[in-house]
């Protein structure tokens, strides 16, 4: 099975721009084989969206549709990260939403864990963790700093996942030197191997050329891959359940 992961420079937005740049990497992906989509955090309206504009998002799940049709079509399954509205509650939340390869939306993972200030004031906390069945697979799900906290990750292991997903938007910086650290221990904690797509492009209030996607297995990292905007390939060998590439496959995109 082939995983692809958008290493996209989305931070700055706007919706419009990030939809297309979404879209044409994971046009890219499946005409390259891929079996999953994963986009990193916030992708959809970008991590800097509230400061631009100060508004809650817009987008609700009413709004998947073009996903739910890109999935289907191309037999893919997605996980597309967004900042999400209920309109239920007047909330906005930091959500992955998951798609499978019929096309149809499976649930989403909502961030439990934020500062909740400066980049992320605008968002309200989620409260539940969720393991997807995806094909033969049980895929938990987190958002960035999910992965620090010990509470999702043993969580996760008592739903019996067999790997773990991250969406991100995490450079190295004062509070974390090394995030690739935090997937080893959540891998560790998890017990399985943890799968993280990250971003990149500079941006003057947080620069994110240094953020790394990463493929951990046993607390150890396998390989990362930070730098220019790239799909990053790597292969799941479904029979034996467990990671089968040495590296990411890395296809640069403008």
């Amino acid at each position: 099975m082939k995983i692809a992961l958008l290493h996209l420079d989305v931070a700055e937005g706007p919706e419009t721009r990030n939809r297309k740049s979404i879209i044409s990497a994971a046009g890219e992906a499946v005409s390259r084989g891929a079996d999953w989509i994963v986009t990193p955090e916030t992708a959809l309206q970008g991590y800097f969206f509230h400061d631009n504009n100060g508004k809650l998002p817009s987008f609700s799940e009413k709004q998947l549709s073009r996903y739910l049709l890109f999935a289907g079509r191309n037999k893919a399954d997605m996980f597309l990260s967004a900042a999400e509205y209920d309109e239920r509650d007047g909330k906005g939340y930091n959500s992955c939403f998951v798609i499978n390869r019929e096309g149809e939306f499976l649930g989403k993972h909502r961030k439990m864990f934020s500062h909740r200030k400066g980049f992320e004031r605008w968002l309200s906390l989620g409260r539940e963790i969720h393991v997807f069945n995806i094909g033969t697979l049980r895929v938990g799900l987190l958002v960035c700093a999910d992965s620090y906290y010990e509470q999702p990750c043993l969580e996760i292991k008592k739903k019996k996942a067999d790997m773990v997903l991250v969406t991100a938007a995490w450079p190295p910086g004062k509070c974390c030197s090394d995030p690739v650290s935090v997937w080893e221990t959540c891998s560790k904690l998890c017990g399985v191997p943890v799968i993280v797509c990250n971003q990149t492009g500079y941006h003057e209030r947080m620069d994110m050329r240094e953020a790394e996607s990463a493929v951990i297995v046993e607390g150890q990292r396998l390989f990362t891959y930070k730098g220019a905007p790239a799909v990053l390939f790597c292969e799941w060998d479904e029979e034996k359940m467990r990671i089968r590439s040495k590296m990411f496959e890395v296809v640069h995109i403008e």
